[in-house]
């Protein structure tokens, strides 16, 4: 886990983290609610906000960020950063 102490990061009761899962609040919080499941390999970068009984099968990339790509005559990775919040609602 990339966890950052400049953004939140929230965990719920009897939530499950399975292996090679990834996990980064460096852009935007992340929330995890109760009762969570987070698959085999999953990418979870805020701003994201999970409910409870969240259910995440494996290899599921959920991000906030993205890189600017207004001019076009300069790579994405010297643009600005762009991030929007995504919410899933309990029991998805």
């Amino acid at each position: 886990m990339d966890v950052f102490p400049f953004n939140k990061f929230e965990i719920g009761n009897n939530c499950i983290v399975e292996d090679f899962a990834y996990i980064n609040n460096g852009v935007g919080d992340v929330i995890i609610g109760n009762n969570c499941g987070i698959g085999l390999s999953n990418v979870i970068i805020g701003p994201v906000t999970l409910g409870n009984y969240v259910m995440l099968a494996q290899n599921i990339v959920i991000s906030g960020l993205n890189h600017g790509y207004e001019r076009c005559n300069h790579p994405p990775r010297t643009q600005k950063v762009v991030t929007k919040q995504i919410t899933i609602a309990d029991n998805v």
